[in-house]
């Protein structure tokens, strides 16, 4: 049986949920170069996934302990093992690889945000404005976290009073989500399949 198929498709310019695909593609065509079975392909994106995370967690783990014995980083890995083993079974459903990925990555990105506003350099908020970037591209509900957890710090530094050296840098905060903000309307209200609502947190809940 031999044929052409015609269809007429509209590849949309929308970035949301697209990280983990482009991820898997160039990962198809270097296994491929390689010589290696496409078989292998599930395998290998769970594990890469998972070693993603546990090397997330074990960096940031390292680089806020004085303790640079051997013993303390076999613990600081071994707490980054329970989140990892919880997100086993999600790498395997093509809806939850964007998911996972986008954790990962929304961890370094608050870990980023608390260094931020703790000494005020300015790399900081273009480091975590790539990061919040490329959360948003692997799924854009994990950006609800990344904003409640400001929220929370902000509380935080309310009651503490911490808030008199951070002012300035929660002042900055916003400019790392404003453009992602306005993006994602400009994407959503424009015509064809990437129009829907808002960026927001009823659209978060509704997209998911």
């Amino acid at each position: 049986l031999a044929g052409i198929s015609r269809l007429d498709l509209e590849i949309s310019g929308y970035l949301g949920y697209r990280l983990s695909s482009y991820l898997i593609v160039l990962l198809i065509a270097a296994l491929e170069a390689l010589g290696i079975s496409l078989i292998y392909l599930p395998k290998i994106v769970a594990g890469a996934l998972l070693s993603i995370h546990v090397a997330i967690i074990a960096w940031i783990f390292f680089t806020t302990d004085d303790d640079r014995t051997l013993g303390s980083a076999l613990l600081r890995t071994g707490l980054a093992f329970p989140a990892a083993v919880a997100m086993y079974s999600a790498c395997w459903f093509m809806g939850f690889i964007g998911y996972t990925l986008a954790i990962s990555i929304l961890t370094l990105a608050i870990y980023v945000t608390e260094a931020f506003l703790a000494t005020g350099r300015r790399r900081g908020i273009i480091i975590l404005f790539i990061l919040l970037t490329l959360v948003y591209m692997a799924h854009p509900f994990a950006l609800t976290f990344w904003l409640l957890w400001c929220l929370s710090r902000g509380l935080a530094s309310l009651i503490t009073w911490v808030i008199r050296s951070e002012w300035k840098q929660f002042l900055l905060l916003p400019l790392t989500f404003l453009p992602i903000l306005l993006y994602d309307y400009l994407m959503r209200s424009s015509p064809g399949p990437t129009s829907g609502p808002i960026l927001n947190f009823a659209s978060f809940f509704v997209d998911t």
